[in-house]
């Protein structure tokens, strides 16, 4: 799958006010008030990732990992959450996307405070099933990621997802037709894209976080 990405032209950019409310307070409130939707996989494939959450000097930010390169992988050298496909022996998919982040960077997350699910998505054209579910951390933890798996664990700036200068399009050619996407340059040594089920979940936890402040 080749991927080509596609500068923006700047949009104005809609800060969010700060309330003085506790952004974790925040989105415990909205992602408690309704039941997320949930989709049954059937015949697809289930995976569920963990967005794990913290604040920091650059704001409130959340835990990205670039994936290892791997041919076999369709996600190879992506930019996500860390996560992965459930298992027979998984306690559903929170048990899922606990152990996947165990495995992929030696982070225990039973001592993290736990905000809430997302919904789940099915990207068309995809044979999967994702849920996602949230998580938030008080102090900055010690990673060990697993260089099969993860080739860069990093945190991202939940504020740089409305910063213009960042904004791209990804323009890759899929079962014959050349699709296009929303994405978010993240800047480095090599630029990367933030875009596809990640880009969409993102874009659901900046929801619950309205009006609060990044």
């Amino acid at each position: 799958m080749k991927i080509q990405a596609i500068s923006s032209r700047p949009e104005r950019h809609h800060g969010l006010g700060a309330d003085g409310m506790d952004p974790f307070q925040q989105i415990q409130h909205v992602l408690g008030r309704h039941r997320p939707r949930t989709v049954k996989p059937d015949d697809r494939a289930h995976a569920a990732v963990a967005m794990i959450l913290r604040e920091r000097l650059d704001g409130l930010s959340v835990l990205l990992i670039q994936r290892s390169l791997n041919e076999k992988d369709f996600w190879s050298g992506q930019i996500g959450l860390p996560g992965g496909r459930t298992e027979s022996a998984d306690n559903g998919p929170m048990d899922t996307a606990e152990r996947e982040t165990r495995e992929e960077l030696g982070l225990d997350l039973s001592d993290a405070r736990y905000l809430g699910r997302l919904k789940d998505l099915a990207p068309k054209g995809l044979n999967i099933v994702v849920s996602c579910f949230v998580y938030a951390l008080r102090d900055e933890p010690v990673l060990h990621p697993d260089p099969l798996e993860v080739a860069e664990a990093f945190w991202f700036p939940l504020r740089d997802l409305d910063n213009p200068a960042g904004r791209a399009r990804i323009r890759f050619l899929f079962k014959g037709r050349m699709r296009s996407y929303p994405a978010v340059s993240i800047p480095g040594p090599q630029e990367r894209q933030l875009w596809g089920i990640t880009y969409d979940l993102l874009q659901q936890i900046k929801k619950a976080i309205i009006p609060t402040d990044y």
